[in-house]
């Protein structure tokens, strides 16, 4: 798939053998991550003992209690972790001021956990002024966004049909080409949201638009596009209309086998 002829939301990946159509995609996306710091650098604790902290801090266990300990082989390294309920912070994406120490390797280390605000019972002590303040004026602005983001659905509702371009061109007197596309999505507007077809290098519809795209008015009959509906457009008309078959759903099991419902 062509990366220069395509909509705003279709991203093209596995080395151009796939395309997808985002409805939304986040720009800032937070990853949560429990770390030890021994010397000067910060690194992210094993999957196992990030899993079960982030379980008990969800549970409020922090906040209640002032000693973790985590040993082999339940747990893929030993650790014990202790703080002090007074000095306990919580400071934006961070939960600071714990201290570790590594069973096996008898070494002490600093530790946080760095991701995501999550508001929790009992937390209400560990915050500073500062930080109350903060958590409001961030719920404020996620209700701007969420009214922002429904704004925009709202203006391109109707308008949302995105496309994109092929990489490979078809030479005149070449014969009959043939391919094969695999769709992973059940088409959308009935049928009248998903296109395939041909078009000339002139044709470079691709942003949001009415349907139809493809063989649509936009392109100025540089196209010529089959829709899901079973209706062949050029130019914005129907020129034939197909009797598509009943329904059927491809299945793939884990061992690769196909099954076919319909």
């Amino acid at each position: 798939w062509d990366v220069e002829t395509c909509g705003q939301q279709m991203r093209v990946g596995d080395l151009g053998l796939t395309a997808n159509l985002r409805e939304e995609e986040d720009t800032y996306d937070e990853k949560l991550v429990w770390e030890y710091k021994s010397d000067w650098r910060w690194d992210p604790m094993p999957k196992d003992i990030q899993d079960e902290l982030e379980r008990r801090f969800l549970k409020g266990f922090f906040f209640k209690n002032a000693e973790i300990r985590l040993r082999e082989p339940r747990y893929s390294r030993g650790l014990e972790i202790t703080w002090d309920l007074e000095t306990l912070s919580i400071n934006n994406d961070m939960l600071e001021n714990l201290e570790g120490y590594w069973l096996n390797d008898d070494e002490d280390c600093a530790v946080r956990r760095r991701g995501p605000r999550v508001k929790l019972a009992g937390e209400e002590k560990f915050l500073s002024r500062a930080q109350k303040q903060l958590d409001v004026n961030m719920a404020k602005w996620r209700e701007q966004q969420a009214e922002f983001k429904l704004k925009q659905r709202m203006e391109k509702f109707g308008k949302s049909v995105e496309a994109v371009r092929g990489t490979i061109g078809f030479a005149p007197g070449t014969g009959c080409h043939k391919w094969i596309l695999r769709w992973e999505h059940e088409p959308k507007l009935a049928g009248k949201g998903d296109a395939v077809g041909v078009g000339t290098s002139q044709s470079e519809v691709a942003d949001p638009c009415e349907p139809p795209s493809l063989g649509g008015a936009y392109d100025e009959g540089a196209s010529l596009a089959l829709y899901a509906n079973g209706e062949l457009y050029h130019k914005g008309k129907v020129l034939a209309r197909l009797e598509r078959s009943e329904l059927r759903v491809l299945l793939e099991d884990d061992l690769g086998l196909n099954f076919v419902l319909g």
